[in-house]
This record gives C-alpha cells, sequence and structure tokens, in this order.
C-alpha cells in the first residue's frame, strides 16, 4: 500500500523551518493537515504493519512532533488555527500505541504539559477564545490517550499534568469538563497514581459536581469518587469535608442507574471503615438503603407472575446489599435496619426470577447474576440474625432444614461462596414452600405494627423486646402520643414472686409498687428512667424509659464472634458512667441495686464511639422472691457476690462486686465464674477463685493497662470489709474520670457551638425569606401597574443562580 497523497504532501512541508515558509507553504500545510484530520477521524491502527503507508505515517508523526510541537520558535510564531491543526493530527496519530511511545522519546510529553497548563491559566483568566477552548481539549485528549498506559502516566505525573486537570475540575465549559473527568478518572484507577488526584479541594469539586451539575457530570464525577474510594485516606478525607452527607442525599428509588450503582459503590467502601460506619448512621444512609431495596420489592409486587428485575436494577441491589451487610456488623446498625423492615423487604429480594429474553447466553448470565443477588440476600439476612436481639424472628422464616443450613453459615461469615448452598436449597423448595417464607416475611413486616395490636393500662404494645426469668418486655407507646417506653409484664400467679394466697399477691404488689414509686424519683443520665406501675389482669406492669442501643452483654458477644476484644478506651467510658450512677443511688439515694450484670447495662454508639451507657432493671423482681440464692441461679448467679451467695447480710458493696465481675466480663468476654454446676460456681465465687485477666492475642487487639487489671481485683475483693466502696472506686478512677469530665466538657462546648451556628443559618434563612416575600410583592405590584399601563417596559424578572452552561440544578 503506497503513501497517501496528504501524508506524502504534507511532510516535506512540515519539515520546512517556519521562518523559510512562504504564505502559500504554510496555508498548504495548513490545509493538509484538515485534511488528514478529517479523513483519517475514525482510524486507529497507523504502523502496524511494515508497509509504505504505515512507514509514511510514522514520518509523518515524527515530523509533527520534531518539526513542530518541540519547535519553541514554531509555538511562538504560529496562529492559534495552525497549533490546533497540530494537535488535532498528533492526537488522531497517537491513537497508535507505538507512536505514543515515540512522543515520550522526542521529550514531547514535557511540551504538551507546558502547553496544556498554559492554556488552561487562560481559560481562567477571562479572556479565553473558542479555539483556546479547543487547544484544551485536544491537549486533554492526547493526555487522555497517555493515561492509558502507566508510562504514560508516570511521564504526566512528573510533568504535573495532574495538577493543572485539577485545576481544570472548575470549568465551566462542558466539553472541557467531560473530558477532564474522563482524564482524571485514569489517574485514579492506577493504584500508583491515583494519590496525585486526591486533595480535599479535587475532592471536594467532585461532591460539588455530585450534587448540583447535571446527569453526564454526576455520572463521570461519581464514577471517579467509586474508584478513589477504595482507599482508607481518601474516605477520611471524605468525612472531614462532609460528604457523606451530599452523597447519601443522592440516592433515590427511581433514580438514575448508572449514578445510582456508582455512589452504592462509593457507599460500599466507605462501610467497610468501621469508624466511617457510626458516620453513616448518622446521616440517614439506612433509610435511604432500604427505601431502594424497597422500590425493588413493589416492583416485583405489581408484576406477581413474572417477579423479574431489569440486570441493572439486579447490579443496584447486590450492591445495596452488600452496603447492608457492613453497616449490619454494628449492633446499632443492625437494629435501624430491622426497625426499617429490613428483613423482610431484603427476604423479598429471595423471589426474584431471571428476566428471559432470546439470547440463550444472555439468560444464562442474567441467571448467574440473580442467583448472585440471592447470596448477597442471604448474607445480609445472616449478619442480622447474628446480633441476639434479631434471632427469635428468623425462626419462623425458613423450612427448617433450610434454618439448619443457616445457621452454619456462621456469624459475620464475609465469604459470599458459604452462602451458595443456602442459594441452591432455596431454589429447590417448592412453589408451597417459597409462598410460606413469603408469608412469613409478611408476618414479621414491621408495617404491621399498628394493627390488631392490644393495649394495656393506657399503652399500645408494638412488639416484645425479651422475655426472662420473670416476666417479658414489651415496647408500647402511649395511647395518646407518640412516647416509647419499654413495659415490663410480671405475672402476678408467678407464686415466687407475689405468694400463694391472694393476700400475700396483694402485699407482693403494694410492694413492688411502692419500690417503683422510689425508683420514679430517680433522675441520673446513666440510670434508666421509671415512670409508673400499675396492674391489669394476671399481670403488674412497669412502665420504664425505652432507650435505643443493645445490651452490653450482646455488645459483648458480638465482640467475640467477630473475634475482637472490647477496646480499653471503651472499657472505661462503660465503668466511668456506671460508677457515676451507682455513686448516685448509694450515696445520693441510699439504694442498692442487686441485679448489676451485662444484660442489665444498655449501650448506644454515636459519633465519638459508645454514645450513652445506662444501667436499668434493678432487680425489683428479685427482692420479692422468697430465695435471693435460688433466683440469682437464674443467669445472674456469675455475678452475685460472696456475701449474698452465704445468705449473709450484704450492703451497697455487694454492687461493687458486681461491677468488678462486669468489668472482667468485658476485659475477657466471659464471667470470672462461670461453669454448668451451680455448686461449683458458688463455691468459686465464695473463695474468689478465677483466673486473672489477661491480655487479648494479638490480633484482636492491644494489651490491657495495669490500672485496669488492679481494679477488677479490688472490685472482686471476697470480704466486703476490704472492698471498696464506691467512693473509693472513684477515688482509684479519678484520673479516667478527670478525662472523662473533660471530653463531656468539649462534647458540650462543641453542641453550643453548634447550635449557635444553626440559629444563626435560621435568623439568616427566615430573613432571606422576608426578603424574597418583599420582593415578589414588590414585582407583583410592578406587574399590575404594568398591565394597567401605569408603567411601561417589562414585568420584572429575577433569575436566581443559573448555571446554563453546566445544566446546574440551580
Amino acid at each position: 500500500m503506497s503513501v497517501p497523497t496528504a501524508v506524502a504532501s504534507l511532510i516535506p512541508l512540515i519539515r520546512i523551518n517556519p521562518s523559510s515558509q512562504t504564505a502559500i507553504q504554510a496555508s498548504q500545510e495548513a490545509n493538509l493537515l484538515e485534511e488528514v484530520a478529517v479523513q483519517y477521524s475514525n482510524t486507529y491502527e497507523f504502523v502496524s504493519s511494515n508497509t509504505p503507508s504505515s512507514r509514511g505515517f510514522g514520518e509523518l508523526f515524527d515530523s509533527l512532533v520534531r518539526f513542530r510541537l518541540v519547535q519553541t520558535s514554531w509555538r511562538c510564531s504560529l496562529r492559534p488555527d495552525h497549533l490546533l491543526r497540530v494537535l488535532q493530527c498528533t492526537r488522531l496519530l497517537s491513537r497508535d500505541a507505538v507512536l505514543r511511545q515515540r512522543l515520550l522519546e522526542a521529550g514531547a510529553i514535557k511540551v504538551l504539559c507546558l502547553l496544556f497548563r498554559e492554556q488552561a491559566a487562560a481559560h481562567f483568566s477571562g479572556t479565553i477564545t473558542s479555539f483556546q477552548i479547543e487547544v484544551i481539549t485536544e491537549c486533554a485528549s492526547i493526555i487522555k490517550r497517555l493515561a492509558g498506559d502507566e508510562w504514560g502516566l508516570a511521564a504526566l505525573t512528573s510533568e504535573e499534568a495532574h495538577l493543572t486537570l485539577l485545576q481544570l475540575l472548575n470549568s465551566t465549559d462542558p466539553a472541557v469538563l467531560q473530558l477532564v473527568l474522563v482524564v482524571i478518572i485514569g489517574f485514579a484507577a492506577h493504584r500508583s497514581h491515583y494519590i496525585h488526584v486526591t486533595s480535599p479541594a479535587a475532592l471536594e469539586t467532585m461532591l460539588r459536581i455530585i450534587t448540583e451539575y447535571d446527569l453526564t457530570y454526576k455520572r463521570l464525577a461519581a464514577d471517579l469518587l467509586a474508584l478513589l474510594a477504595r482507599r482508607e485516606a481518601v474516605v477520611g478525607e471524605l468525612l472531614a469535608l462532609s460528604g457523606l452527607g451530599r452523597l447519601v442525599g443522592q440516592l433515590m428509588p427511581g433514580g438514575d442507574g448508572q449514578l445510582t450503582q456508582s455512589l452504592l459503590r462509593v457507599l460500599c467502601y466507605v462501610a467497610a471503615d468501621a469508624g466511617a460506619v457510626v458516620e453513616m448512621y448518622h446521616v440517614g444512609s439506612i433509610p435511604v438503603l432500604m427505601a431502594l431495596v424497597g422500590a425493588a420489592v413493589r416492583e416485583l409486587a405489581s408484576n406477581p407472575t413474572h417477579n423479574c428485575l431489569p440486570p441493572g436494577r439486579v447490579t443496584e441491589l447486590q450492591l445495596t446489599a452488600t452496603c447492608l451487610t457492613r453497616l449490619a456488623e454494628h449492633d446499632e446498625c443492625s437494629a435501624q435496619i430491622r426497625a426499617c423492615n429490613g428483613v423482610t423487604l431484603l427476604g423479598k429480594l429471595l423471589m426474584v426470577q431471571p428476566a428471559k429474553g432470546e439470547d440463550s447466553r444472555a439468560n444464562d448470565k442474567v441467571s448467574r447474576e440473580v442467583l448472585s443477588l440471592k447470596a448477597y440476600v442471604f448474607r445480609a439476612l445472616r449478619y442480622l440474625f447474628s446480633v441476639e436481639r434479631n434471632r427469635k424472628m428468623f425462626k419462623r422464616l425458613f423450612p427448617p432444614e433450610l434454618f439448619a443450613t443457616f445457621i452454619d453459615a456462621g456469624h459475620y461469615n464475609a465469604q459470599l461462596m458459604a452462602y451458595a448452598p443456602l442459594v441452591t436449597q432455596f431454589e429447590e423448595l417448592s412453589e408451597k414452600q417459597r409462598l410460606g417464607v413469603s408469608a412469613a416475611l409478611d408476618d414479621v413486616s414491621v408495617a404491621r405494627e399498628g394493627s390488631g395490636l392490644r393495649s394495656v393500662g393506657g399503652y399500645v404494645i408494638l412488639e416484645m423486646l425479651g422475655k426472662g426469668a420473670f416476666g417479658a418486655v414489651y415496647k408500647a407507646r402511649k395511647s395518646r402520643g407518640e412516647s416509647l417506653v419499654a413495659l415490663k409484664e410480671l405475672p402476678l400467679s408467678d407464686v415466687g414472686l407475689f405468694g400463694a394466697t391472694e393476700s400475700e399477691v396483694s402485699a407482693g404488689v403494694g410492694r413492688m409498687c411502692k419500690e417503683v414509686e422510689i425508683l420514679s424519683s430517680l433522675s441520673h443520665p446513666n440510670i434508666v428512667q421509671y415512670y409508673e406501675s400499675f396492674s391489669s389482669g394476671p399481670y403488674l406492669y412497669i412502665a420504664m424509659e425505652l432507650v435505643e442501643g443493645t445490651s452490653l452483654l450482646d455488645h459483648l458477644q458480638g465482640l467475640e464472634q467477630k473475634g475482637r476484644r472490647m477496646p480499653e478506651q471503651d472499657i472505661w467510658q462503660v465503668l466511668i458512667a456506671v460508677i457515676l450512677a451507682l455513686n448516685y443511688i448509694h450515696c445520693v439515694k441510699k439504694i442498692v441495686h442487686r441485679d448489676l450484670t451485662p444484660s442489665n447495662i444498655v449501650l448506644g454508639q454515636g459519633a465519638e464511639g459508645l454514645r450513652h451507657t445506662k444501667i436499668a432493671d434493678f432487680g425489683l423482681a428479685k427482692r420479692l422472691s422468697s430465695s435471693v440464692v435460688a433466683q440469682s441461679m437464674v443467669g445472674t448467679m456469675p455475678y452475685t457476690c460472696p456475701e449474698i451467695i452465704q445468705q449473709e447480710p450484704y450492703s451497697e458493696k455487694a454492687d461493687v462486686w458486681s461491677l468488678g465481675c462486669v468489668t472482667y466480663h468485658m476485659v475477657m468476654l466471659r464471667p470470672p465464674f462461670d461453669g454448668s454446676n451451680p455448686l461449683s460456681v458458688a463455691h468459686k465465687i465464695v473463695e474468689g477463685a478465677y483466673d486473672p485477666p489477661a491480655d487479648p492475642p494479638a490480633t484482636a487487639g492491644p494489651p490491657y493497662s495495669g490500672q485496669l487489671k488492679r481494679l477488677i481485683g479490688s472490685l472482686m475483693t471476697v470480704d466486703p470489709k476490704k472492698r471498696p466502696g464506691i467512693s473509693e472506686v472513684a477515688a482509684l478512677v479519678s484520673g479516667q474520670l478527670m478525662a472523662s469530665l473533660e471530653r463531656a466538657a468539649i462534647n458540650e462546648q462543641r453542641m453550643t457551638k453548634a447550635l449557635q451556628m444553626e440559629r444563626t443559618a435560621l435568623q439568616a434563612h427566615r430573613r432571606l425569606g422576608s426578603a424574597r416575600e418583599q420582593a415578589a410583592a414588590a414585582a407583583a405590584a410592578a406587574a399590575g401597574a404594568g398591565a394597567g399601563g401605569a408603567c411601561g417596559g417589562s414585568p420584572l424578572r429575577v433569575v436566581v443562580g443559573r448555571k446554563a452552561s453546566l445544566g446546574m440544578a440551580g
């Protein structure tokens, strides 16, 4: 194949020094450059074969680089349109990988980046022309090609091309911004060069594009952020920029599929960071994610005969399930997922069937994706099941054989393949069994709350929170109002609690109500508030503050299942809170708790770790029991002090012993005295025989301090005369108490400042609203006057924040 005519004619013209070219030669060169650019606009390989044509293109490229692009005198003397044509031909020819390599060898990348930087500076100077914008896009296009090669990225980075690209992220020209985003994606995708495009300013600009610009730019910026969020440092920067809430705000049912998938990928990476999960909880990620699942379930319900979803939706739901799985590893998030009807909605996705088309290979791919989705769903459900308080509802969902396989998958098993047997077994269920699962999912739906619920004593009972040796605890709501309470139900028929005769029952109820009346006077931030008690039918009810969170026992069991140990900072936080509560009831109210165990300590997680710690359940039922020791053997004996075991008189120091046992449990993830034989356990308690607290394995956490270990020994002193009282305990931990007070003061200052800022913003908003109302009234008056002929001209028209060039949301 001979050398194309235009190429053959162009090469000698380019090799003439610009200062020696005639006007006719310069014009011919420009015309031929344009002809080549048009003629080969769809060609991608130029020198792949050893033919005259390939050699001609190679000579043309070398001539363009050597005699034009890298020649300073030519660049300074040329017309803008000539430069543009040279760049256009260079861009076309650099599609060929062999020719791109020659740019590096000829030193042209340095010149290209310099030219790119100069034009970018002019772009923001206010003097930019259409030719200059085209030059920028041509340079960016060549850089995009170079960024596809590792050596090209290295060369571009050394010439600081990434800095120019980041500067151009602020461009309002549609073509420039779109191309710049594509080029930066090339940097972000590389494991060694992503760091060059992750400055806080760049991330802030990406967030602004995602929240304010048109869909085309939103998609590209979200794709870019999804690549960058794979890095832990980027997640930290996003949190520092308060970017999480802005990203979550862009997720909505029925939104653009591509954008939604990219945003979900970002959230999946964020959810892998334990510290970021708390922020995700607070910005409302879980309700938004559940809304996406809910929309898919409603779509399935609208077409029950097919139960199909488009492939793009299947991918979206896989990502959503992954994000929810990572969130469900944290107890408070797990509780919110359940409260958002997560179990029912996720379970309904198991009913999805693959959509069938005419292409058998495509059908096979869709079938695999749907089966994969079901594995993601089972994993999310299994994580939710791993939280103790969620387990009772799962037992009703699946047939026995399937439930056994569900259990066998294990707690917090992240390997997706571990759920393949569940998918296979579910697919083998009969139609009747599947309908049974669907009906069971409906039965546990929180959306059913409020219909057919029983009322007692002015409270509507919503759900059972737990059941113990002495009765059940329910979540309830005042019949008139929205306030929620925890309602404890004790059966009057329990002889051990209230006695056998009518007079004994009446006396027992009287004593219980009197104690509740006393406890209702307690007011402390670390003690669950008691409200009232009343009898109704065969039960006595106690209304208490409903504390959203998890018990310390559930928290410790969760840590054990995850192979972790409780951080010492968290242990101290719980300890200080309980010490403050015990100091209040012992020294101020002269009350002994008598039943301090991990199950009676409620935790909540917040941005600073554990948000609150409250002690609950003062063991009222135990005080009425005829045999304290016998009742202590029902679950809480390992925390009972030696003097109670020996039926000797006891004081408030009984709670100090229990606190030592609780602290030991936090350190070791097991009680100090445990076993199946109550007599053997009682003997160990009386002797104070327990294994000394040990440090966790290196993989589970750092070692615990000597101060914490010594404190456990002091609290668990067998002789109550030598055991410290709560005031002495407070003295032993005075350093930690001071640190806790300092943190509280800092938090108060931060909250006060935030409140002041919110008030200022609200006042400014009100002033702006008032000003707008006045402007609107003036505009209406002016329009009316114009219509009546009193004033000439057009009605007043106010345009606020128009950004038409990028179609931004104003």
